[in-house]
């Protein structure tokens, strides 16, 4: 320190030259250029890493893993440089007793306002300020502020386990938006404000070379240049105090550093949660596409490679001719609905409308204009598409004859009793449909099984051949809520199917 005395003294002798800055001032500002630079270059390409320029820095300096690393090794060394910070202006402030010449005061107002008046052209003369003007101090404030804000959020990011523990969820996004807008105007801050009053405004290089011409102390620092030529700069306290004070200062120091070392320790190395770097999501196909013949534009063809396992595929064969009767021009829905069901219930029902189309009751199939058009097979949808072939529902010859006796009849809801339904028809179609899922030879839950006939049959009283109103099938559909509800026509169908024995 009595080097800096005798420097100062000297450089009164010498007026063209001033010292302002001591080695220990330009050794921290380097540390903090180093850092804030390389801090704002890797965080912010981080923040906005699809830039082609983010790109470029990313893959300059090893990929994105490298960059998280550097970046924590730069706020680590801030950290540092922050608890040196710390005890070099303890040191000046107790030890030395210089006055804060960092705090802001009322004097700096004035500064201000006559400033203004200055560029103005109100006032002749710049206004004289102390050893540092009301724009550093904006600036070293800023500074502190936006380092206590990154180090805080910072935190957060870095251990968020840690914070979850103690604070809501919301604060680590919070934190994370925080921390990039903070180094986004920090950036901004040092490039518009800092750039132009220091190097725009006048190359200043005191915090290079540690000196500053005496023409730049009048204009700037006119009151720290008068409190140097009077002998009333430097240290206040005399050398006794100086050497009592130094005693007191360095083990009250040592250990709030030691305290402020192993916190940033622990800062750094208690989770490695955010240092991990996932490695990119593989793409994968999550899903199979149907074969071109459901979807009719083309694409894979089903095959022993390439399955469809999780998708019911209707069968596109054309059934064969069964025992049913010839069209007698008498029939009705409780003829036609079985047969639909039976062929067309995996793709058209209530609960799968594929196209937008339900074919589970009477009124949900005529609901659909020109599916059904009464009297008039040859204009009925129903009719042309079937008989068109191709399609994967499909129905027998005879069962095609019937649906359009029926529409010729004018498709009526009621007529002469269809002969009773067989489990191989629309009552087993409907009751592994709708069952299928929690009563199979596979998953029977409550020990139902109603995947065949034989098993139904076997479950105690779930059907009771010849009496549905003692059937639990029946019992238990009709009183509602239950997960699988068949649809009123198939209810029906069921009960006309156990009161003729469950064939």
């Amino acid at each position: 320190m009595s080097d800096i005395l005798a420097r100062e003294k000297q450089d009164v002798e010498k007026p063209d030259r001033i010292l302002r800055f001591g080695k220990a001032d330009r050794i921290e500002h380097a540390i903090q250029v180093v850092t804030f630079v390389g801090l704002g270059l890797t965080g912010l390409v981080q923040k906005f890493f699809e830039a082609g320029f983010s790109q470029w820095v990313i893959e300059s300096l090893g990929g994105l893993p490298q960059v998280r690393v550097i970046h924590r090794w730069l706020a680590t060394v801030l950290m540092l440089a922050v608890i040196w910070h710390f005890g070099k202006a303890g040191y000046r402030t107790y030890v030395e007793k210089r006055p804060r010449a960092m705090v802001p005061s009322m004097k700096d107002w004035v500064a201000i306002k006559e400033s203004i008046a200055f560029l103005a052209g109100k006032r002749h003369e710049p206004v004289k300020q102390g050893r540092f003007t009301f724009a550093e101090k904006v600036e070293y404030w800023s500074f502190v502020w936006g380092t206590v804000l990154m180090i805080a959020t910072g935190y957060m990011l870095w251990n968020p386990i840690t914070t979850a523990k103690f604070l809501p969820g919301d604060f680590i996004p919070a934190a994370k938006a925080a921390h990039g807008g903070e180094a986004l105007l920090a950036v901004l801050a040092i490039l518009v404000w800092h750039i132009y009053h220091v190097h725009i405004k006048h190359f200043n290089k005191s915090i290079f070379t540690g000196y500053i011409s005496r023409q730049e102390m009048v204009e700037e620092h006119g009151l720290e240049l008068e409190a140097i030529e009077a002998g009333l700069s430097g240290p206040q306290a005399t050398a006794t105090e100086m050497a009592e004070r130094r005693r007191r200062f360095w083990p009250a120091f040592g250990v709030a550093a030691l305290i402020m070392l192993v916190g940033t320790w622990w800062f750094i190395t208690y989770e490695e949660t955010s240092i991990a770097t996932i490695e990119p999501i593989e793409d994968v196909v999550a899903y199979k596409p149907l074969p071109p013949e459901l979807r009719g534009n083309g694409g894979p063809a089903l095959s022993e490679d390439n399955p469809l396992p999780t998708i019911v595929i209707p069968d596109t064969t054309v059934p064969t001719d069964t025992s049913v009767p010839d069209p007698t021009g008498n029939e009705s829905w409780a003829t036609v609905g079985p047969l639909l069901a039976d062929a067309c219930s995996s793709c058209h029902s209530s609960s799968n409308a594929r196209g937008g189309l339900d074919l589970s009751s009477y009124g949900a199939t005529l609901a659909r204009e020109g599916v059904v058009v009464a009297g008039d097979p040859a204009s009925s949808l129903l009719i042309t598409v079937l008989e068109a072939g191709g399609h994967p529902g499909r129905l027998a010859a005879a069962d095609l004859a019937l649906v359009a006796s029926w529409i010729s009849a004018g498709a009526p809801l009621e007529g002469e009793p269809a002969a009773p339904s067989s489990w191989d028809g629309a009552v087993g179609t409907a009751v592994i449909l709708r069952c299928g899922a929690c009563h199979s030879d596979t998953v029977a839950l409550g020990g139902i099984d109603l995947s065949s006939l034989e098993a139904v049959l076997a479950s105690g009283d779930v059907v009771v051949p010849g009496d549905a109103d003692a059937s639990r099938m029946v019992l238990v559909q009709e009183a509602g809520g239950h997960p699988g509800e068949f649809t009123a026509d198939e209810l029906a169908t069921i009960r006309q199917w156990i009161e003729s024995g469950a064939p």
